[in-house]
């Protein structure tokens, strides 16, 4: 599908750097250097380079994961602020930086089964207004009965992901146990209510329903898009109740 992006003019080419919206808003292209993204871990903020800015010539964008994850994360701070007027994930429009391509997915088979968990088959809020987007999977192979593409491609999963971190900023809620469920039943519900906000509602790619990651996450001979279902949870072999 076609987007307009805000991006930055960087000498001859346009880098994704936001320049339209009040925090910084950084999307960068590891190009499937996992050592590269940990090399930016470990001095970060400070070690990120011109080079490592997604960037196009004509800014005629075709890379889908560079352009989703600038551009949905850039939708979500939008539906923070207008909904309830929040400035971003800290409401003092702390930075947001969205790592993709952090490896390389004709590698995948050849990858032990921590980095295919993930890299690959996940995406995650790694603090700090950093998020990470995983590569999925080539075409022709499935996992669990799915077709994986780049994670940064639904609008709930970045939506979910960025409000781990409003989480993280307003009630903390400590990642396990009770606590991290509603951790992240929070970020679901966010992230469908990003998706109701942006998308016509109804079934099919880039509409809003109550599936989570059914437009990166598809059929094959496992029948059902997506991973989880807040509609029918049982669909996806969840709970749909908590006794006491």
């Amino acid at each position: 599908d076609q987007k307009k992006i805000s991006v930055t003019q960087m000498g001859s080419t346009y880098q994704t750097q936001d320049a339209l919206r009040p925090p910084v808003l950084q999307t960068l292209d590891m190009k499937g250097d996992l050592n590269r993204l940990d090399a930016i871990f470990d001095r970060f903020p400070g070690a990120i380079v011109d080079s490592d800015y997604a960037a196009d010539a004509d800014n005629d964008w075709t890379d889908g994961a560079a352009v989703d994850a600038h551009v949905y994360g850039g939708y979500t701070y939008d539906y923070y602020f207008k909904r309830f007027g929040r400035l971003g994930l800290d409401n003092a429009n702390i930075a947001i930086r969205s790592f993709v391509h952090p490896v390389d997915r004709a590698d995948v088979l050849q990858q032990p089964p921590n980095i295919q968990n993930t890299f690959y088959l996940n995406a995650f809020y790694a603090g700090e207004g950093v998020m990470v987007y995983g590569e999925g999977l080539p075409v022709g192979l499935t996992f669990g009965g799915q077709r994986w593409n780049y994670l940064a491609g639904g609008l709930d999963i970045v939506a979910h992901e960025l409000t781990h971190g409003v989480t993280d900023f307003s009630s903390r809620l400590i990642y396990r146990n009770e606590s991290g469920a509603l951790n992240e039943a929070f970020s679901d519900m966010m992230g469908t209510a990003v998706e109701f906000y942006f998308q016509p509602p109804g079934t099919g790619s880039r509409r809003a329903d109550y599936l989570l990651g059914e437009d990166v996450i598809t059929a094959a001979s496992f029948p059902l898009n997506g991973i989880r279902s807040m509609q029918n949870p049982a669909s996806f072999g969840d709970p749909d109740h908590y006794s006491v």
